[in-house]
């Protein structure tokens, strides 16, 4: 050693003074070397000082263990971590502990096995002797009447000694507890059943009497089972800290030996425990006989499902039985089901084996209709349905209908296709293939768009069927859009799934499919519009206004109907006053002419409106607008789906054109006289209605005339145009009687008359505009 690299020791050294896992050696202390090289696992000794009672070699897993190891000997540790790179962890011998909790002795109904279906899978299979399972455990009691003559030879690790096949290694219970839920005999007259009666088990002891293992033992187990035949190895253990050395064993046995490794989530109610937590390790937690998840069981994204683990009747040490409850105890319940569906297909792979179990799993009420949760992972095991299945459910986006724009009360025609991409071929009926809303997704938005689906989440079956690996299937559905939705842009998701045993995958499309739905606010171009309106108060006019459908969608008469209204930006109470009974309401003007109007159309709503008879002479404007009632209001900027018409209310108008003579009359006679006038008002005269314009005694100059003919109107209304109405620019003849009373002296009399638009406003005088006067000679 040259002097650089012991100078660069003793600096190490003092270094690691300063952090208590390398400044002091305790007793008993053992730590976990893993090497870059395996190479480097025979010279460790040499180079590091180790006495060979130290010292234990892990060659499948490049590592040793070191107990009580000294400083010094950390310092050129950490110097080949850290420094020449040959050392790759270095770790505590971390202690793992069993994952049951027994409660008590007596007899508990056997409910696990029925509630998973285990009875049904019987009757395909019961298992096969070729098959091996590995209890790294406490060991097995192979002399158990339920054991007998299944278990093979093993090792303990803890006393470094091998197990010899039909013994009982088991100091503590726990393994036999655990094997017997995975494999005790079934049919035999006496006990329990296990999952799989035919299976062999390999006992490898990593546990000690009182159910705590390190690290390094349990990663030596787990390389034990995977080089010795073992094709599921369950770990009903586990601990709160990560170990190298023991997942590097679980990726030698998963990826190199193809195993499935079943392990138990832990039992202290919260995040999944290693080696469970590890990625592809089968993590398993608990639940009772109400499918409920049991409060103890840990949870988080690693589980995987979910089995009985709540007073569970099992075997236990030196031929008794135990009723315990513990994910140890759901565990081997997953590690059995495995067991016998690789015995149906030795040719499957680890991954096709975990999935069976995962995708038929039943999704119990606590999983709220999803398909995957944190505390039932994918959900109770059911083993009947795993061998039923008939394959892996897969599928691939082919293609779909566009994009649909669409208003309140819509039904749309959607389309989609897919490709069954999975081993299962998929059916109409027994498990059907359907198209169902993705429960990913608001399931409770997307269930407002049922139109004719099988149920509120399930929406449609296939067209064809059956559908094998690489044909397509088509799903087609309506959809009605909601009556109380707003307007803007909504996502519709869809999932396949097959009723009763999985949902598809959703990642890449796989199985699911989204619209993007457009709900617009209406709008509308205005077109044309009849003319503005001259009128008298009281007078019913004739308007309409055309409007180009720029929407997007159709607009309909019902849903919702698109009226036209007076205009919310309008003063509705002032424009309500012009309302006929032709109207829909006081501020609802017109209905859709016709059912519905497509998207470019141009619609012409033609309606009548009444001036209100207390109208005062002046201009005045008539605001409308179209709305989808219940939805929303079109857009007004740019008369977009809006419109006004000015009304002139006029001042009437007349010019004086003609008038007879003057009168003559002896004392009580009666004479006819006339007089003319053209209508200047721009409007027509009306003869009828709440406003005639009626020839009437000059308010200017008298209420009343002693030559009133009793052919008047009234004392002060005399009559009205002989040519009925008269139209503007018209003449309007008055011809009208007098009388002289017979009282009356004789002189000359001056006799003044005026037009009167009745009611509403007296024509104005000056230059004789509706006024005329007779000096009247009686004798």
């Amino acid at each position: 050693m040259n002097l650089k690299t012991k100078i660069l020791l003793v600096l190490l050294f003092f270094i690691f003074l300063l952090f208590p896992f390398f400044s002091r050696a305790s007793e008993n202390e053992r730590i976990i070397v893993q090497f870059r090289s395996q190479s480097k696992i025979f010279e460790a000794e040499s180079r590091y000082g180790l006495s060979g009672n130290q010292v234990k070699k892990f060659s499948n897993l490049s590592s040793i263990r070191i107990t009580n190891p000294t400083l010094w000997q950390k310092a050129k540790l950490n110097y080949s971590k850290f420094i020449s790179r040959e050392v790759k962890s270095i770790e505590p011998d971390y202690q793992y502990k069993i994952q049951l909790v027994p409660n008590d002795t007596s007899y508990s109904e056997d409910w696990g096995l029925p509630k998973i279906s285990a009875t049904s899978a019987w009757d395909i299979t019961t298992g096969s002797s070729s098959m091996k399972i590995a209890t790294v455990d406490t060991g097995v009691d192979g002399l158990h009447t339920e054991l007998l003559n299944k278990v093979l030879a093993g090792y303990d690790y803890v006393n470094s000694q091998e197990i010899s096949a039909n013994s009982n290694s088991d100091d503590e219970g726990h393994g036999t507890a655990v094997s017997g839920v995975a494999a005790a005999i079934g049919n035999n007259g006496t006990g329990i059943a296990g999952m799989d009666w035919q299976t062999k088990i390999i006992p490898v002891k990593v546990l000690d009497s009182d159910g705590v293992g390190f690290a390094s033992d349990i990663a030596s187990g787990i390389t034990y089972a995977a080089d010795n035949g073992a094709k599921v190895i369950n770990l009903s253990l586990g601990g709160s800290s990560p170990s190298s050395v023991m997942e590097s064993a679980i990726n030698y046995a998963i990826n190199d030996k193809g195993c499935i490794i079943v392990a138990a989530a832990g039992n202290e109610g919260s995040s999944v425990s290693y080696p469970a937590k590890y990625s592809g390790v089968m993590a398993i937690g608990a639940t009772n006989s109400s499918d409920s998840i049991w409060s103890g069981s840990n949870f988080g994204p690693e589980i995987s499902v979910v089995a009985p683990g709540v007073s569970i009747y099992t075997t236990y040490n030196n031929g008794g039985y135990i009723t315990a409850t513990g994910t140890s105890l759901a565990t081997p319940y997953v590690t059995g089901l495995a067991s016998l569906l690789w015995s149906i297909d030795p040719n499957s792979t680890n991954e096709q084996i975990k999935n069976l179990i995962k995708n038929n799993a039943d999704k119990v009420s606590g999983m709220g209709g999803n398909n995957f949760t944190n505390y039932y992972g994918y959900g109770r095991i059911n083993a009947y349905k795993s061998f039923t299945s008939q394959g892996t459910f897969n599928a691939s986006f082919v293609s779909q209908s566009v994009y649909p724009t669409l208003k309140p009360g819509d039904v749309a025609d959607l389309q989609v296709t897919f490709k069954n991409a999975g081993t299962a071929t998929w059916y109409s009926s027994n498990n059907p293939v359907l198209l169902a809303t993705d429960h990913h997704a608001n399931e409770s938005f997307m269930s407002g768009f049922n139109y004719n689906w099988i149920n509120n989440n399930r929406l449609t079956g296939m067209q064809q069927t059956p559908i094998s690996n690489g044909e397509n299937a088509t799903f087609s559905f309506s959809i009605k859009v909601p009556s109380d939705i707003s307007p803007g842009k909504y996502r519709f998701y869809v999932r396949l799934v097959a009723e009763g045993l999985t949902w598809f995958e959703n990642p890449d499309t796989n199985g699911g499919a989204w619209w993007e739905i457009t709900i617009p606010t209406p709008t509308a171009q205005w077109v044309s519009q009849s003319g503005y309106i001259i009128g008298w108060p009281g007078e019913q006019e004739n308007l309409s206004v055309t409007f180009k459908n720029t929407t997007g969608t159709s607009w309909s008469k019902t849903s919702p109907p698109t009226n036209l209204a007076i205009d919310s930006f309008g003063d509705q109470s002032f424009l309500t006053r012009f309302q006929d009974s032709t109207w829909l309401s006081s501020n609802r003007i017109a209905s859709l002419p016709q059912d519905q109007v497509a998207n470019g159309d141009d619609i012409t709503y033609n309606f009548v409106i009444k001036i209100p008879n207390d109208l005062g002479p002046g201009t005045y404007r008539f605001f409308v607008r179209l709305v989808q009632d219940g939805f929303s209001w079109f857009n007004n900027p740019d008369t977009n789906g809006g419109a006004w018409w000015q009304i002139t209310i006029p001042s009437p108008s007349a010019k004086w054109v003609s008038q007879s003579v003057y009168p003559t009359l002896a004392k009580g006679e009666t004479k006819t006289i006339s007089v003319q006038f053209k209508n200047n008002t721009g409007h027509t005269w009306p003869i009828i209605g709440d406003h005639p314009v009626l020839l009437g005694l000059d308010k200017n100059w008298a209420g009343e005339t002693v030559f009133k003919a009793n052919s008047w109107i009234t004392s002060n209304r005399i009559t009205a145009a002989q040519e009925g109405t008269v139209p503007d620019g018209g003449n309007g003849t008055y011809s009208f009687e007098i009388t002289a009373p017979a009282d009356i002296a004789s002189g000359n009399y001056k006799f003044y008359v005026r037009l009167v638009s009745e009611n509403f406003a007296w024509f104005d005088n000056p230059d004789t505009n509706g006024a005329a006067w007779w000096e009247i000679t009686v004798q």
